[in-house]
């Protein structure tokens, strides 16, 4: 498979780090090749994330994780306006819509809340 990598790595101390080019919802790599997804202060700016979620489930080895990290909704000097930002439960269960099981949330960070799902074996993607 021909993959849409980046002009140049830009971590040449790990070149087994390739850059991809993706879109939202449209990752340009095979079934089950990932074992962790990480999503940071981004989850607020997805157009559909219940789209991007099941391809991250898509791109998940069984038992793969998910974590992603957003904004508190709350009023804040940083970050994007808490009208714009999600509850962490509102996204653990767009996690379990998507397959994913043990959602777990944490809040102990000052600004930001961390969702954890882990890839459901079972689950078909919607996507096949």
């Amino acid at each position: 498979m021909k993959i849409n990598s980046m002009p140049k790595n830009i971590s040449p101390d790990h070149p087994s780090i390739v850059p991809v080019k993706t879109e939202e919802h449209a990752v340009p790599l095979g079934d089950g090749v990932a074992d962790l997804v990480f999503m940071i202060n981004v989850h607020h700016e997805l157009d559909n994330p219940a789209l991007t979620l099941e391809e991250s489930h898509r791109l998940l080895k069984p038992d793969g994780k998910i974590f992603i990290v957003d904004w508190k909704k709350t009023d804040m000097p940083e970050g994007p306006p808490a009208e714009r930002r999600l509850l962490p439960e509102q996204v653990g269960d767009q996690l379990a819509t998507a397959g994913f099981e043990q959602v777990e949330i944490y809040n102990e960070l000052p600004k930001h809340f961390l969702v954890v799902g882990k890839k459901n074996p079972l689950f078909n993607d919607q996507s096949k």
